[in-house]
């Protein structure tokens, strides 16, 4: 593998996991987010990752596939007193675990990391290569 494939693929690859890190964080921010009763809730989103070749058999990059949203249906809580309540007092609230977007959070976070030391051992090993030419 090349020098530069080796830098393609992880910044491929940051990118991907920051749209992860952008997605989960919006799930998050939505989580307790309520509509006007008819109105459908927040539906999750999540990030769904593919592989993709390098032009003549080069290095494979990851790319973000889709952003796809959750089948899941809101949950209903009975709050009459709340101001978007409907008519029998329920509010629908959207179908996303905050332990989950944590931990989906904390995954992405982890793969950002590893990819920017790679980035980060990548630039060194050009430092010193620099430095034993000079």
């Amino acid at each position: 593998m090349k020098f530069t494939d080796l830098l393609h693929v992880a910044s491929s690859a940051l990118s991907a996991q920051g749209t992860r890190l952008r997605v989960s964080a919006e799930n998050l921010a939505n989580s307790g987010t309520v509509n006007a009763p008819g109105e459908e809730a927040f539906k999750r989103k999540i990030v769904i990752l593919e592989a993709v070749s390098g032009r003549d058999k080069g290095p494979t990059m990851v790319r973000v596939g889709e952003i796809a949203e959750s089948e899941e249906e809101g949950s209903l809580k009975y709050e009459p007193a709340h101001p978007k309540a409907n008519d029998q007092g329920y509010v629908l609230y959207p179908s996303i675990s905050p332990v989950i977007e944590m931990a989906d959070l904390r995954d992405a976070e982890k793969s950002y990391r590893a990819n920017l030391q790679v980035i980060e051992g990548a630039k060194r090993l050009v430092r010193s290569a620099l430095q034993i030419i000079r």
